[in-house]
């Protein structure tokens, strides 16, 4: 669900940057290129998180879902609001700005669950290749004596 909910926001962010730029000015445009960045993170870690991580992305899927809605929000509602008048809302770039701490803070979670997963895959190749070496040299304790 968290992945359909991040493609739903990737569309709106595309659209976005996309717009006829009368409605955007420049700093709006980099502020939104930047979350595109960090929601394109998002999706390709979903793609390939390992089955390992599955359980574990899961219970970051909830928030994942929810930042990714209240961004999709604060977005179409500016959006809205800048065809209907000419300036830019200060308050959009503090809700902006929340929200993309908030999808800074999954990506830290994610990638300290990669990380992890990653770990725990090095010392499972090291346990297989310390059990190869070991099992090649069982029954050959009494020939080095």
């Amino acid at each position: 669900m968290a992945y359909a909910v991040l493609l739903s926001l990737t569309l709106v962010l595309e659209q976005t940057l996309n717009c006829d730029y009368q409605y955007l000015i420049l700093s709006e445009k980099q502020q939104i290129a930047s979350l595109f960045d960090e929601v394109s993170f998002l999706q390709d870690f979903l793609d390939n998180s390992s089955q390992k991580n599955i359980k574990t992305v899961e219970c970051l899927e909830s928030h994942i879902r929810d930042a990714a809605y209240k961004t999709e929000d604060i977005i179409e509602s500016h959006m809205t609001d800048r065809v209907h008048e000419e300036s830019a809302s200060p308050t959009f770039f503090h809700k902006l700005e929340k929200v993309m701490e908030e999808i800074d803070s999954i990506k830290k979670m994610l990638e300290k669950i990669e990380d992890k997963s990653n770990f725990q895959d090095q010392q499972q190749q090291i346990r297989s290749m310390v059990t190869v070496g070991k099992s090649t040299v069982v029954g050959c304790d009494d020939d080095l004596l």
